[in-house]
């Protein structure tokens, strides 16, 4: 302590009322005082320590940013404006001299650019008002003029570090990444991080969020993640959820599309349409049937497996193909926008783009086809990774009931179970399973597996391939049933 720090004490001390002595047992005090000295003694030491090491959960938040997330526009989100700070000045923002820190510097070339920059609260509103116009030029420049004179520049900003000041009412999609280095307790500001780059106007069919979870330790002793979980299935079951936000199932409740539909506006049906594959088969049944009846069946089956042919449209330049995956009997129908470099996968939308009459004049190609379709197999083998691999979410008290059922004895009944609860449950399934869970913990193990046995007989999982029983597939798995190129009319 330091001799101003010295005066500061002493003159906080010469505030404080007298107190009468009489009235305390002062060797007690003097003993437990003399305790709590020796505690915060060890705590400091203990403290002085943990300074010392390397800081393992931000050494992971570079990983990401100079790994995965390079060259990408990121918006890291954290609770406490002290630790938005310690990040800026650690990932190459500028100290208060001018200067940066070693390491960050050291970052900022591995990362490839120096345009990093924080808004807090000590921000003044105007500056916070031009780094969010810095980071997001698109969305948020008044003109064309002020765009231009930042995107590409030096003057634009990659790398954005917030406190909850830009959770809510802020347009950030010029980026499609959000991370939490930390999680805020009211799931309604996680929401709201989500937000600034889940919006309308949005250039990205996918935005990425990450979230940097507690220690397992830290969650034990805090509960945080479950009690997050638990508040956000509240409001996902009450107001619905449009997008998910810590892993869980979004259940999008659209009001507004209900009042167009009170309003007879017709132009509703089309969204609505995109919504649901369902509709796929009955938008296309009658028209396939009558052109069976007209050319026979015995015809269609002598068209040889990969061929394929071209229309013309006024735009959206590109190739649709029918690709079967043989091993896990799956069909997939794609278009691969050329124009925009992306891949459509939702079938209706990808039916109505290749339409066309019997009569239609055909086209050849004016690209190269068997490069598009390697791409799009390619696109086949690495989603089947990724949904193989991923790791399922289980919400509460679902991942409860699993940790529960994993500490028993091997058995059968415990097999059974956890290959039931290992899949995850949504919706009311949910809410049913956490009121038995809450009314019957506390039974016997028997007693127990019968309940939760019972429950998985009544509520079975639908028919839906999951993920677990999905196998890697290579290009050669992949069959091309046939293509058809959408070329611009000349």
């Amino acid at each position: 302590m330091d001799d101003q720090e010295n005066e500061d004490v002493e003159e906080a001390i010469s505030q404080l009322p007298e107190a009468d002595p009489n009235l305390y047992d002062l060797d007690t005090f003097k003993k437990f005082v003399g305790e709590d000295v020796k505690v915060l003694d060890s705590v400091i030491r203990k403290l002085e320590k943990i300074e010392a090491q390397e800081d393992d959960k931000l050494k992971e938040l570079k990983k990401l940013l100079i790994g995965e997330l390079k060259g990408k526009k990121v918006v890291v989100f954290t609770y406490f404006k002290d630790t938005a700070r310690y990040l800026y000045h650690q990932l190459g923002g500028r100290l208060e001299d001018g200067k940066r820190l070693p390491e960050g510097e050291s970052f900022l070339k591995e990362l490839g650019h120096e345009r990093i920059s924080i808004v807090d609260s000590i921000v003044d509103p105007g500056e916070r008002k031009d780094r969010i116009i810095r980071f997001a030029p698109e969305a948020n420049a008044a003109n064309e003029k002020i765009r231009d004179s930042i995107k590409g520049t030096d003057r634009e900003i990659d790398l954005l570090i917030s406190t909850d000041v830009l959770s809510e009412g802020q347009n950030l999609q010029d980026s499609d990444t959000v991370i939490n280095y930390d999680l805020h307790w009211n799931p309604v500001r996680m929401v709201q991080r989500a937000g600034r780059i889940d919006r309308i106007g949005s250039p990205y069919d996918t935005v990425f969020i990450y979230n940097f979870n507690p220690e397992d330790a830290l969650e034990d002793l805090l509960h945080l993640v479950e009690r997050i979980y638990d508040k956000l299935e509240g409001i996902n079951q009450s107001v619905g959820l449009d997008s998910s936000v810590m892993g869980e199932r979004p259940n999008p409740q659209d009001f507004n599309a209900i009042r167009m539909i009170a309003q007879e506006d017709k132009s509703v049906w089309d969204e609505l349409e995109q919504l649901s594959e369902i509709d796929v088969g009955e938008f296309l049944k009658q028209e396939l049937i009558d052109f069976i009846r007209r050319i026979g069946e015995e015809k269609l089956k002598r068209i040889p497996l990969g061929m394929g042919s071209g229309i013309q449209r006024e735009d959206r330049k590109g190739l649709f193909a029918a690709i079967k995956d043989e091993k896990n009997n799956r069909h997939f129908w794609l278009f691969y926008d050329i124009e925009k470099n992306t891949i459509l996968d939702r079938k209706l939308e990808v039916v109505k783009l290749i339409r066309c009459h019997e009569y239609e004049k055909r086209v050849e190609p004016d690209f190269d086809v068997y490069a598009i379709l390697g791409k799009l197999k390619r696109h086949i083998v690495n989603q089947t990774k990724a949904v193989k691999h991923r790791i399922p979410v289980l919400p509460n008290p679902q991942n409860h009931v699993m940790n529960w059922l994993q500490a028993l004895p091997p058995s059968e009944k415990r097999k059974e179970l956890i290959d039931y609860f290992s899949k995850p449950l949504n919706g009311l399934r949910i809410r049913e399973l956490r009121r038995l869970w809450r009314e019957n913990r506390k039974n016997s193990v028997e007693n127990l597996l019968a309940i939760l046995r019972r429950f998985a007989e009544e509520h079975p999982h639908s028919t839906e391939v999951q993920p677990s029983s999905i196998s890697e597939v290579s290009e050669e798995d992949l069959q091309l049933v046939g293509w058809i190129a959408r070329c611009r009319k000349t």
